[in-house]
């Protein structure tokens, strides 16, 4: 998430970033702002910055906010080799639920913690369309058999899963 609040705190937004991690906003006036960008993240070891930032009148202008000790997991996922248009993909970090990916046109992207490995499944739709069974990384539909995921600091691991289609 995303918080700017003005020195005077009669300015504010509150935002959150987009899949690609830019955030925007026309609701500043000129002034000095505290820009705070955080991640909540499941091992309790969130991670957050905090800056001052100066809006001047008719002027664009951009901040770059880098939180360390995060990465990516992120890939492509098809169901009998077509693209899966929407869903999403379940990170698990061995028993404990991390978070979930939106899949959007058969990409997804989720931000964990670097330095830990982690699982990854693709969910039957809940829609009682049910096209492709749940399938892990790795391909598989065994958890036994799912691929494990070591996101090192400074690397994005990329998974792409080929989910199986319904028997």
């Amino acid at each position: 998430s995303l918080q700017i609040v003005a020195d005077d705190e009669w300015g504010s937004d509150y935002g959150v970033t987009g899949d690609d991690g830019t955030y925007t906003t026309e609701e500043l006036t000129p002034g000095s702002y505290a820009l705070e960008a955080s991640l909540w993240l499941s091992s309790g070891k969130d991670r957050k910055v905090t800056r001052t930032i100066t809006v001047k009148a008719g002027v664009n202008s951009t901040e770059t906010v880098t939180l360390t000790g995060v990465q990516r997991i992120h890939g492509k996922v098809t169901v009998g080799g077509k693209t899966l248009a929407t869903g999403s993909v379940e990170v698990t970090s061995g028993t404990s639920y991390v978070t979930s990916a939106t899949i959007k046109n058969g990409a997804y992207s989720a931000i964990v913690e670097s330095g830990k490995t982690y699982g990854a499944y693709v969910p039957p739709p809940w829609d009682g369309a049910h096209t492709y069974l749940m399938t892990y990384a790795g391909s598989t539909v065994r958890e036994v058999d799912a691929a494990r995921i070591v996101v090192k600091a400074g690397a994005d691991a990329r998974v792409d899963i080929a989910a199986y289609a319904k028997l």
